[in-house]
């Protein structure tokens, strides 16, 4: 049975399986080129169609912002490969389907999904959105926290939103809105997080965000009231605050929030009182700090889903539809099989065949460097396939690679390291997994002034730990670079220029050579160098 899973909402993603085996997962915005963005596109059909399989079943997963019916219409004109009476199946059953997509990498005990808003439902005669479910290792729905629509509730004689009114994940979107990120790319959480390293704990300002295990209703500003007089307030703590390096106050008020809501969350999910391993999923998990924070506090097994995002509803849909029997690998490395044709990189480009490691290691050395390879990976972070890589330890290694990403001043860069030598450079001081960036370690002491170019401000770097196993091609760089000139470890950052979805083939890859100062690129699977001239 060969079965399409289509999420059409922001995040939009496919997955297709043959015979319960995963053939593909992808987010759709790597082809339609709009970040974020679940549209249908022409490109993204004519692989599908590619794979020459006839679909049994279709099914499609939405929230309210999706765009169902633009699939209807492209299923009628682009001619999908659907059997006469292929059967069609439509999901709004937001966090369970993240719960199934977390199985799809490891069974637990238990699933707990938390993000900003899932499906609007009824719960016990309230209706809202949920924020925090929790599933058992049969899926049957233990508890769950509704995002409710009553906005204020009075108690001490003051306007707040109640714990059950909102979750992290939409107080975090405040965050951004308040630092006049929001504006400019919706899903900013993590430019806030990344502030959140700098500046210092404030109790008072903490006092104003937090309130009795919930958030204060004047820091959301989504909502507004009105006053004595029969006008309408808007609540906000702050009004011009700004990522701009001297704005201590907005550093002090990120990192604030970001404290808080680490002892927030760990409360919340120890007021669940879940027994036994923990799989974590939906969007809060892309916060690495809040997940280490909890590896690190809670007194069990915990996993984190490496496609936590909406990217990973279509999986979660797929696995529930095969009721939990889908097979797919132990790694994110599921988009469809590259093909290389070199024919399109016309003069400007130099085409360097029968390339050896000390090849790559000579530039990698002293410019930035492009590896692509194999089946692109999904998910948030660049590991190894479609990433941007530099010696950290070069004494302009920022300089150059912000010539490609420009990112902002804040923003630290991550780094990719052998396993072996995890230990040698970082704190690994519980079971925290390393291998898909889902984590922060503590940069040995010894190392801090080395490694300040994947270091954040707090001393911590996000990180990705090679196994020979889960990518040979990039392991066998690492350890050539190790035993040639004793550096174990690249910066590692995704290979996209601003704004854009991480590159998916070999045209987007000659297109941001030509847009940036990308120069080199390295094609291990045909022992390729690609050279602009």
């Amino acid at each position: 049975m060969n079965v399409l899973s289509i999420h059409t909402s922001h995040h939009g993603s496919i997955s297709i399986s043959q015979n319960n085996e995963l053939i593909v997962h992808t987010e759709i915005s790597r082809f339609n080129k709009f970040k974020y963005l679940p549209w249908p596109c022409d490109k993204l059909f004519k692989k599908i169609n590619s794979l020459g399989l006839e679909f049994d079943v279709v099914l499609f997963s939405c929230l309210s912002d999706n765009c169902l019916s633009m699939y209807d219409k492209f299923f009628l004109l682009k001619n999908l490969n659907l059997k006469p009476d292929v059967k069609i199946y439509v999901s709004y059953d937001h966090h369970l389907l993240h719960a199934y997509c977390a199985a799809t990498f490891h069974k637990k005990d238990n699933y707990f999904v938390w993000d900003g808003n899932g499906a609007e439902i009824n719960l016990e005669g309230e209706f809202g959105s949920e924020i925090y479910s929790h599933y058992n290792s049969k899926f049957e729905l233990m508890k769950r926290d509704l995002s409710t629509f009553h906005p204020v509730d009075i108690r001490d004689k003051k306007t707040y939103l109640s714990f059950k009114n909102i979750g992290i994940g939409e107080a975090y979107t405040g965050l951004t809105r308040e630092l006049k990120l929001f504006y400019y790319d919706v899903f900013s959480e993590g430019k806030a997080m990344a502030l959140s390293t700098y500046g210092q704990f404030d109790k008072k300002l903490h006092d104003k965000i937090f309130y009795k295990e919930g958030f204060n209703k004047n820091y959301v500003n989504l909502y507004t009231i009105k006053n004595q007089n029969g006008d309408k307030d808007k609540y906000t703590i702050f009004k011009e605050y700004n990522t701009d390096a001297d704005n201590i106050e907005a550093q002090n008020y990120a990192h604030t929030f970001q404290r808080g809501i680490e002892n927030l969350g760990l409360n919340i999910v120890k007021n669940y009182n879940i027994d036994g391993s923990i799989m974590f999923s939906g969007g809060v998990v892309q916060n690495v700090l809040l997940n280490t924070f909890i590896s690190k506090n809670l007194k069990c097994d915990v996993e984190f889903d490496p496609i936590c995002n909406d990217q990973g509803i279509s999986l979660g849909h797929l696995n529930f539809f095969l009721q939990g029997n889908l097979f797919r690998p132990n790694h994110c490395y599921l988009g469809f099989q590259t093909e290389y044709n070199l024919n399109i990189f016309d003069d400007n480009f130099e085409i360097k065949k029968g390339q050896t490691l000390k090849d790559v290691v000579d530039i990698i050395l002293n410019e930035p460097i492009a590896i692509f390879q194999g089946k692109s990976e999904q998910g948030q972070r660049a590991l190894g396939n479609r990433s941007l890589l530099m010696n950290p330890f070069h004494p302009e290694c920022l300089i150059k690679i912000n010539k490609i990403k420009k990112r902002e001043w804040y923003r630290p860069f991550a780094c990719s390291i052998l396993f072996e030598e995890l230990e040698n450079y970082f704190v690994v001081d519980n079971n925290r997994n390393p291998e898909f960036m889902m984590h922060v370690f503590n940069v040995k002491e010894s190392e801090k002034n080395r490694l300040k170019n994947v270091v954040a401000k707090d001393g911590t770097c996000r990180l990705q730990a090679v196994k020979k196993d889960k990518n040979l091609n990039f392991y066998n760089l690492l350890d050539f670079l190790k035993k040639e000139k004793n550096i174990p470890l690249l910066l590692n950052t995704s290979l996209n220029l601003p704004g854009k979805p991480i590159v998916e083939d070999l045209e987007d890859l000659k297109d941001m050579m030509i847009e940036s100062n990308l120069n080199y690129a390295w094609l291990p699977d045909v022992n390729v160098l690609i050279k602009r001239n």
